[in-house]
């Protein structure tokens, strides 16, 4: 029957349904209508979809139909055409751009709604972070999330276990305990172990770059970029006049960081990460090496927590035990501090009292303290680009409507959790601890729901109009990192390419 749905599939160009399957049965005075979703397959998969989909049939009567893409962008450009059957669409992209264009349904009642047998509207539920990154400058909403995707470094406990002992090495606190650890895997192992492996040709390098700057400048600095202000030597929030008024310091002193750690003249990163995949880099992070060329273990990687289930079979075939950790605090954050000159050892035990819970430290002022604080809590996510809408062209409004009241339930996040080791959605959702994988276990742990999200601006015109971007040229800034272009000259390129007539267009296009 796979094999079936394949052929077809590819015969007639169109993505098959999870209803390759038989229908389920119709129930006693028919569906009371059908739902069509569009979702793309990535690293979460989209058989808990299927499940959804299956539990909401029998419990609405309504008849659901998951299409499936594999192409990138397929659903955005079948929105963009206009060509687009859904009633739901769920692609790996954000949607401000044709919410922008009016193409989509508020869903303000799907947030005011309290889902069956619960007693909290969705809005309620979900991380009020998250509900914030979908609201508009008006005050409305029309997206939601499909992933509560976190990313920071993961790290092979299975590696690490065996060249330290369980209790032999910490993990690093600060970028500077981080470039301390890179140094000792390299020692011990006598440059038998990776400190790290990533593929030069993703963006995940860019989300720890963008985590360091927010962390550096802070996280409301760090938003306002992305819609155009800054605060002047008063102050005050100040509309930018030209680019260089966001240039903040932060971006390159997050991109000095990156480069003191994955340049190829660094020494710590995969003799391969130029030409790798970023699945063949997650591929050798896993102990399975890199093709016949190296053999080498990896000890850390920028990941996130979709990486469990996109490698689960090489999992299976090489059991490993892989986990995330917090983000370490860029140790140049005391240059933001009172006390700017706080050794970076200070810097460290403030961080694990922190950790430990700690409301204040001996000698730390309470401005200081809380910096840093939020800096350790900050991570970043992808969950706006993991974004749900309903068409506008939709004629079973009402019906998808219910049906994403019903996603955000913790019916069917017990689904979600089920599926994906105990990852859930944004939705408020407690999974069974049983149902934990270590690697999920891990990012219960290690950021819960107590976490300051770092996103991108989507939700800016200045971002889904203008096109402006936390780098101009962001899918190329890996590979500069790897082959050592300095900061200050990745920095330069943003400020060539966003200068006078370019900067003055993206505001015009954005206003």
């Amino acid at each position: 029957m796979k094999k079936f749905c394949l052929i077809l599939a590819a015969a007639v160009m169109v993505l098959s349904a999870a209803a390759c399957k038989p229908d389920d049965e119709i129930p006693v005075g028919g569906w009371r209508g059908t739902v069509n979703i569009s979702v793309m397959e990535a690293g979460f998969g989209t058989h808990w979809l299927d499940e959804m989909a299956s539990a909401f049939q029998k419990e609405a009567d309504v008849k659901v139909n998951v299409s499936k893409s594999y192409i990138h962008n397929e659903i955005l450009n079948q929105i963009e055409g206009g060509t687009s059957n859904a009633d739901i669409v769920m692609p790996v992209g954000n949607l401000f751009k044709y919410q922008h264009q009016g193409l989509l349904a508020d869903l303000t009642d799907v947030y005011d709604a309290v889902p069956k047998g619960e007693d909290k509207a969705v809005r309620e539920k979900m991380n009020k972070s998250l509900y914030d990154m979908f609201l508009d400058n008006k005050g409305e909403i029309y997206q939601m999330s499909w992933a509560n995707s976190l990313t920071s470094f993961v790290y092979n406990k299975t590696v690490l276990d065996e060249l330290f002992g369980a209790d032999g090495y910490r993990l690093p606190r600060t970028t500077g305990e981080l470039i301390d650890f890179a140094n000792q895997i390299k020692t011990v192992s006598n440059g038998g172990v990776y400190p790290f492996t990533y593929s030069a040709s993703t963006v995940y390098l860019n989300l720890a770059i963008s985590t360091w700057w927010a962390q550096y400048e802070g996280a409301e600095s760090y938003s306002d970029y992305f819609n155009g202000y800054y605060y002047n030597e008063s102050g005050i929030r100040t509309k930018a006049a030209s680019f260089t008024d966001l240039d903040a310091a932060g971006r390159e002193k997050s991109l000095s960081v990156a480069s003191a750690l994955f340049s190829k003249s660094a020494g710590y990163t995969h003799q391969y990460a130029d030409t790798m995949s970023y699945l063949e880099s997650q591929i050798s992070f896993l102990s399975w090496g890199y093709k016949n060329a190296d053999d080498r273990k990896c000890a850390m990687s920028v990941n996130g927590d979709w990486l469990e289930n996109e490698m689960q079979t090489y999992l299976v075939g090489k059991p490993q035990d892989i986990r995330m950790m917090r983000m370490p605090v860029i140790s140049g954050i005391v240059e933001k501090l009172e006390n700017n000159t706080m050794p970076e050892a200070t810097l460290r035990g403030l961080i694990e009292a922190i950790d430990n819970g700690a409301t204040s430290f001996e000698g730390v002022s309470a401005n200081d303290f809380n910096k840093v604080k939020a800096a350790r809590l900050m991570v970043f996510t992808i969950a706006n680009e993991h974004s749900i809408g309903i068409l506008k062209t939709s004629k079973e409004q009402t019906l998808a409507k219910e049906f994403l009241t019903y996603l955000a339930s913790d019916k069917a996040q017990a689904i979600y959790a089920k599926e994906l080791g105990g990852i859930t959605q944004p939705y408020g959702y407690t999974p069974d601890p049983a149902t934990l994988s270590p690697f999920a276990q891990s990012r219960v742990d290690t950021f819960g729901n107590n976490f300051v999200p770092i996103y991108t601006g989507f939700s800016s015109p200045l971002v889904y109009v203008g096109g402006f971007e936390e780098f101009s040229d962001r899918n190329s800034i890996a590979r500069r990192v790897l082959n050592g272009d300095s900061a200050a000259a990745i920095r330069q390129t943003s400020r060539s390419a966003y200068s006078g007539s370019t900067w003055n267009t993206i505001i015009n296009l954005a206003a």
